[in-house]
């Protein structure tokens, strides 16, 4: 009998055992691989440095422009910069946003360009009709009527959550200096909108957005845009379309080298009499449908300048400026254009006939045959 309990007892402690051991097994496993785990913490770790180490090399890349444009010395471009990381390994192809100059590790944004950090923007509407922006959740409780929150970037067809308050908007105010990355339908259809105070305080070096920023605000007569840093923006479109009583746009500070798209840019801004877009860089953009289009009071429009190569739709671009007199379009290629219906005129809201059109050595014979009857007289520049 008494092996026969030794055996049991045997029996019960090596089960015991087994589970004894399961159990640290898996403790040990979860200390491991679990959340809190040492690999895991070891992983983060890694990435931490990965990210520490990608900030320093940046920063002392950025240190180097900024010495090399005080200097004049060699300046590595953005290009070698970037292969440098990759050839290291800090980091991988997929991790390089190049059109926002960002790079993404995990959940960290780190900014390679030139201009600074972006910050959260916050909204507020006041009771005296002011639509105020600020970098902190913070406002005059006093004389706050809603707030908004902080706001993200709008899609296509999204309007701000402060559009259906337009009608008692009448004044926007940037409290501080606020950095997005898009400022897409900000004012979009607050028709009653007729000042913008501190807007020096909008740092839009950021921002790869426009489209729709300032659509149909038709009591704004105009619009400090000389501290305006539009070098990262690809998309102009609708810009200040329906503004019809802008009377005055200063366009000098504008780089638009990255812009592809200006349809309808201008559309509709039947006050605007005189327009120089001189400075305007066009080299990338491929629409300018409708850019124009219902600028009906416009009697001098300088985009001589314009390089037109990689456009391929200028339908309705200069429909109804009846007060035109000449359009210099001689620096024109419109090799690539393959939408230009209607690009001077339609129904009765044509060219005058008196109105002479410069044209050069890259403008599409057939594009003046469809329109001669409409658009004054083609004059090929010397």
């Amino acid at each position: 009998m008494k092996t026969k309990e030794n055996k049991g007892i045997t029996l019960i402690a090596l089960v015991i055992t087994i589970i004894v051991l399961l159990i640290l097994a898996g403790v040990t496993i979860a200390t491991l691989v679990g959340n809190n785990g040492i690999l895991n913490k070891a992983s983060q770790a890694a990435e931490e440095t990965r990210i520490a180490q990608v900030e320093e090399q940046v920063n002392l890349w950025k240190s180097e422009k900024e010495m090399g444009n005080t200097t004049g010395g060699t300046i590595t471009s953005e290009d070698d910069f970037l292969q440098n990381l990759k050839d290291n390994g800090s980091i991988t192809e997929d991790e390089i946003d190049r059109t926002s100059q960002i790079i993404r590790i995990g959940d960290r944004e780190i900014y390679y360009g030139s201009g600074p950090e972006l910050t959260d923007v916050y909204v507020a509407l006041y009771t005296d009709g002011t639509l105020v922006f600020n970098s902190k959740d913070e406002f005059d409780e006093a004389l706050v009527s809603k707030e908004y929150g902080k706001i993200d970037i709008f899609g296509t067809n999204q309007t701000p959550p402060w559009y259906s308050d337009a009608n008692s908007i009448t004044t926007a105010n940037f409290l501080n200096k606020v950095v997005p990355k898009s400022t897409a339908r900000w004012f979009y259809y607050l028709t009653k909108l007729t000042t913008i105070q501190n807007i020096a305080n909008l740092d839009t070096s950021r921002v790869t957005n426009m489209s729709y920023m300032f659509f149909a605000c038709f009591d704004l007569q105009t619009v400090d845009l000389t501290h305006f840093n539009t070098e990262n923006v690809t998309n102009m479109a609708q810009m200040f379309s329906n503004c019809g009583d802008i009377n005055n746009l200063d366009f000098s500070s504008f780089n638009t080298s990255k812009v592809t798209n200006m349809n309808a840019m201008f559309h509709a801004c039947t006050n605007l009499t005189q327009l120089d877009l001189s400075s305007f860089n066009t080299e990338n953009v491929t629409d300018m449908s409708s850019m124009f289009d219902g600028n009906r009071n416009l009697t001098s429009l300088n985009i001589s300048s314009f390089n037109t190569s990689k456009v391929t739709n200028m339908r309705q671009m200069f429909c109804n400026c009846k007060k035109l007199t000449e359009l210099d379009l001689s620096n024109f290629n419109t090799n690539n254009v393959d939408n230009y219906s209607l690009m001077f005129g339609m129904n009765n809201d044509f060219l005058p006939a008196s109105v002479t059109i410069y044209i050069g050595p890259n403008w599409k014979s057939e594009m003046t045959e469809s329109a001669t009857n409409y658009a004054g007289q083609f004059v090929k520049a010397e």
